[in-house]
């Protein structure tokens, strides 16, 4: 509930007139100081007024997307069968997605594996999950490199 609230919002922030050209690479925004620029946003919406989409999620994350241009990526679990890192385009239709990985659920059930937000330098998209499967890869959804550094590095 909680992370399709969020993405909710950043639909809302992100797809609002002022911020379509902006890119949102990382958890803190384009500055890495949790301050967009100045616009017209919205300050106030429900289940059904001001909502530009809304997409299920097969499983649970409670990261931030990053943004870049038309890919929307944001990263979930699926039960404990897989951390998964999926890209949307702005209207919210699924791109691609990848799994990385088997997951590991979060604490006391209410956060999960995928906690972790993605990061893009705008040709490549990074993603790291609770069971250390940490992974690079292009906006096409072809794997660059993928390591699990809790097996590599206890």
């Amino acid at each position: 509930m909680f992370f399709r609230a969020l993405v909710t919002l950043f639909v809302l922030l992100l797809f609002s007139p002022d911020a379509m050209a902006e890119n949102w690479p990382q958890w803190r925004g384009p500055n890495a100081n949790s301050v967009v620029p100045a616009g017209d946003y919205p300050t106030s919406w429900n289940a059904e007024e001001g909502v530009a989409w809304k997409v299920a999620l097969p499983g649970k994350g409670s990261s931030t997307p990053a943004i870049w241009e038309d890919n929307l990526f944001l990263t979930y679990n699926v039960g404990t069968a897989a951390n998964t890192l999926a890209c949307l385009d702005r209207q919210g239709k699924e791109k691609w997605k990848v799994e990385l990985g088997t997951a590991i659920p979060g604490k006391y059930g209410i956060a999960s594996g995928a906690n972790p937000s993605p990061i893009t330098d705008g040709s490549y998209v990074y993603v790291f999950f609770k069971s250390g499967n940490l992974a690079c890869l292009d906006f096409d959804g072809t794997i660059v490199w993928h390591q699990n550094v809790q097996q590599l590095f206890g």
